[in-house]
């Protein structure tokens, strides 16, 4: 009975050390946290994005490289030159080196120092300009000025509506006549 016990022993001994060493060759790796997987982006080259008014197209910009994020449909854009097109006919063209379009709110931000000028020879020069769709107002900020044939204007936002007809002046605002 005694080598049955001392085998007893022995077999126990070794599931207990087989038990432990499963125990310690199997740890699960802790869990990782949560990735978010990144928002899917759309890239393009040479890409014209516009926005219409039933038939009529209000704007258009060409880009060198645009950016399409697909979940919010914002594009962010590159070295941008765009057309908005007045009631009366006149066609405001711009430059800028960089920009956003909002789909949801259908309002562009062109930034980095902007240049525009109309078919009737307004020019227009600011840091920042934004089209707001719902007002069809384009409001330039930061070092803002306006040339007309009889008239410079500056300040730190000037606000254009109807047809660039209407400007509002804001801030540090200064009328030139000519």
């Amino acid at each position: 009975m005694e080598n049955k016990t001392k085998y007893i022993i022995g077999a126990v001994v070794v599931i207990f050390a087989a038990v432990i060493a499963w125990t310690v060759l199997t740890v699960p790796e802790p869990q990782k946290e949560d990735v978010v997987p990144e928002t899917p982006k759309m890239e393009y080259e040479q890409n014209t994005i516009s926005e219409k008014k039933g038939n009529k197209v209000i704007w258009e910009i060409t880009t060198e490289s645009s950016e399409i994020d697909a979940k919010t449909q914002e594009t962010t854009f590159k070295n941008a030159t765009g057309k908005f097109y007045e009631e009366n006919g006149n066609v405001l063209t711009v430059t800028a080196p960089a920009g956003k379009y909002s789909a949801e709110t259908k309002n562009v931000v062109l930034t980095g120092g902007v240049d525009a000028k109309t078919t009737d020879n307004m020019t227009l020069k600011a840091d920042k300009v934004e089209w707001i769709a719902k007002d069809e107002s384009l409001i330039a900020t930061g070092s803002a000025v306006v040339t007309k044939p009889n008239m410079t204007a500056s300040g730190d936002q000037i606000i254009a509506k109807d047809d660039f007809t209407d400007l509002s002046i804001k801030g540090n605002a200064h009328v030139t006549r000519k």
